[in-house]
Order: C-alpha cells, then sequence, then structure tokens
C-alpha cells in the first residue's frame, strides 16, 4: 500500500548532515508526479509511489519511504536499498550514532528501464 500524502510518520531526529527540508534545487519536481524522476526511480525497481522523507545535505542520497518500507537512493550509482529497519527512528539512530555504513540493506535490482516506463505503467 502506498503511503498516503497525509500520514504522519513517527517522531524522530535527523541525523547531521542531512535534512527534511531540503533546498536542493528540483527536489520537490523529484518526487511531485508519476513522472518525476524519484516516482520512475521507484517504478523502475517495482516499487509503489514514493515519498521522500529526508535528503544528505549533498543532494546525493535521499530516504524515501514506499508502501511501509524505508529505501536508500544513492543517486550517483542509481543503487537502491531497502533498509532492513523499518523503524524510522532506528534507522535514524544508526544514522547518527554509527553511521550510514552501519545501516543494515539490500540492494533492489532494477527491473525496468526507465525509458520503457510510459504514462500508463
Amino acid at each position: 500500500m502506498p503511503p498516503a500524502e497525509n500520514t504522519t510518520l513517527p517522531p524522530f531526529i535527523v541525523p547531521p548532515e542531512w535534512t527534511t527540508n531540503p533546498r536542493s534545487p528540483g527536489y520537490e519536481d523529484d518526487w511531485a508526479d508519476r513522472n518525476s524522476e524519484g516516482q520512475v526511480f521507484a517504478r523502475c525497481h517495482g516499487l509503489a509511489p514514493a515519498r521522500p522523507i529526508m535528503e544528505h545535505v549533498d543532494s546525493l542520497m535521499v530516504i524515501f519511504q514506499s508502501g511501509d518500507k524505508f529505501y536508500l537512493w544513492e543517486r550517483v550509482s542509481d543503487v537502491l536499498a531497502e533498509i532492513i529497519s523499518q523503524d524510522l527512528h532506528e534507522i535514524t539512530t544508526v544514522i547518527a550514532e554509527l553511521g550510514l555504513r552501519e545501516l543494515r540493506r539490500e540492494v533492489i535490482p532494477c527491473l525496468f528501464d526507465p525509458t520503457d516506463l510510459d504514462d500508463q505503467s
């Protein structure tokens, strides 16, 4: 089930070097509609509509939610990984206290080439 736009996230502390209010140009556009970069990327990996949760301050990584799971998108390499923990407080605590390398995750393969997805997919 896709996350509802008005679904409230549980309280969490944003780790250092991450933000829930990105200033990067185009961030809103990256997730705005089904043909935006973030939504197409999620669909290419077989995911339901996604919503961004937080972005690294360098704009190179995004944690987003699709359904009831959280994912890390490494934008430079276009690698997507499902975060094993589904507890947002735990995810942000691990990142803040131990670093991103300690966040358990599993790479999700790309199922479709973005150019193969039309507006009907």
